[in-house]
């Protein structure tokens, strides 16, 4: 079984976090439409979110209590939207608060859904970036055990668990954010860090992913520099150090790339929309739907009543689900899975390492080559390297005969030429198509 072989590889349990599995929703596009949207499961929605909270049966209360007024009381308390004429076209007010509803929906949920984009896009790419580092330390090391390509990969992989643990907990100060005992236990069981290591990483109060990161790094390029590694290479001279080097300069390469994404991560992360722009936005949509509240009265039927609850729910939807895509770190149905994305990365890490799935240098030679996608240039190339091996009379004799068949070819040319200066032109100085194809065939 590979997977379980996997597992057995250096890299312990594969325990990929914390958080309780199965947050996010999975659907299909095709398995409900317009109408049975209605009945779409619970679990996963802005049902949830939107019906326990105050705002949407405050709002509802409120155009009640005015409807109430306006049809059973018949209290009129002067109403701007609509004119007297219930024929002519109504006031402003209504469209002003439709248009700043509109802008607050399109504004805000389209920052907040590119904003959720950028952490998924820095995601992927630390995963890549782990893929290579590991898929590196094989290429650069191929006779290295598991054990140590293990020991130089297991300081990036803890630095990805590290931050996805981080952006989930809770801040202890301003600088550092506290990892709870289950997420050190996760750590400790898959052999991403050990004792000595953990009690560095608490008494650290500076950037403790990147700190992961650079013992990562020294230690590959502590390896890359070893004298054991001419041993481990079975050369009989030393290594070449400039290939040291540039092998040195890509591993720094893929570490800054790791670094940049759990850095853009972390600093958007603490850069959510400045607080007068979203408290703006916050007022807009609820005065727009006051405004809503007090327009639909004049309908005088209690029909109001359901209209404007559905318009309060996907008003408030769309901005729940706006707000909970700014922050995809957590467990709310729209955040990401990072519980699968660190046992997918750390399932590859074991597998690229594992000896099975790598072929000894003897069996390399004796697998059979795939076709050649340039067949004709190669075949080009071989009929040029015959030709260049025949003796030196048959090339003279072949481009002796290559001669006379250019002159014949030029004489039958002439000829033709001729023919046609002799034949007859009809009306439209043409020559006759009949007298040329007679002429032709007599040429050649």
């Amino acid at each position: 079984n590979e997977r379980a072989r996997a597992t057995s590889l250096p890299g312990a349990a594969r325990c990929p976090g914390p958080r309780t599995p199965g947050m996010g929703v999975e659907y299909e596009e095709t398995s409900f439409d317009e109408i049975t949207v209605f009945f779409i499961p619970w679990r996963g929605t802005v049902l949830r979110t939107v019906l326990y909270g105050p705002t949407i049966w405050t709002l509802l209360l409120i155009h009640c209590v005015l409807l109430y007024l306006h049809t059973a009381l018949d209290i009129d308390e002067g109403m701007i939207v609509t004119p007297d004429d219930i024929y002519t076209e109504g006031d402003d007010v209504s469209k002003v608060s439709t248009t700043l509803l509109l802008f607050f929906l399109v504004y805000f949920g389209g920052n907040c859904f590119t904003r959720y984009f950028e952490f998924y896009e820095a995601c992927m790419g630390m995963q890549g970036a782990v893929q290579e580092w590991v898929g590196l330390m094989r290429i650069y090391l191929p006779h290295a055990n598991s054990e140590l390509l293990w020991a130089l990969s297991r300081h990036m992989v803890a630095s990805v668990y590290f931050l996805y643990f981080e952006e989930g907990g809770l801040p202890a100060n301003d600088r550092v954010k506290l990892l709870n005992e289950t997420e050190w236990g996760v750590l400790s069981r898959s052999r991403l860090i050990n004792k000595e290591e953990r009690m560095v990483l608490e008494a650290f109060q500076g950037n403790r992913v990147h700190l992961l990161q650079t013992w990562g790094l020294r230690l590959a390029s502590e390896q890359m520099v070893k004298a054991e590694r001419q041993k481990q290479l079975g050369a009989s001279e030393k290594p070449n150090p400039y290939d040291q080097l540039e092998h040195i300069r890509t591993l720094e390469e893929i570490s800054i790339s790791l670094r940049e994404h759990g850095h853009h991560i972390t600093t958007l992360s603490k850069q959510p929309m400045p607080f007068p722009l979203y408290y703006t936005l916050m007022l807009m949509l609820n005065a727009s739907l006051m405004v809503q509240a007090y327009a639909m009265v004049e309908a005088r039927t209690f029909m109001s009543i359901p209209s404007y609850f559905l318009i309060c729910f996907v008003c408030l939807g769309l901005k729940e689900t706006a707000v909970a895509l700014s922050d995809p770190f957590g467990l709310d149905s729209v955040d990401f899975e990072t519980d699968t994305f660190m046992s997918k990365m750390m399932l590859n890490t074991k597998e690229l390492i594992s000896r099975p799935y790598h072929l000894a240098p003897h069996t390399i030679e004796n697998l059979p080559l795939p076709d050649d996608p340039f067949g004709e240039e190669a075949a080009l190339a071989a009929e040029e390297a015959a030709l260049a091996a025949e003796p030196l009379s048959v090339r003279e004799e072949r481009e002796r005969e290559d001669g006379r068949q250019l002159q014949l070819l030029a004489a039958r040319h002439a000829q033709i030429a001729q023919i046609e200066l002799m034949q007859p032109r009809g009306a439209d100085n043409e020559i006759h198509f009949g007298t040329r194809a007679d002429g032709l065939a007599l040429a050649v």
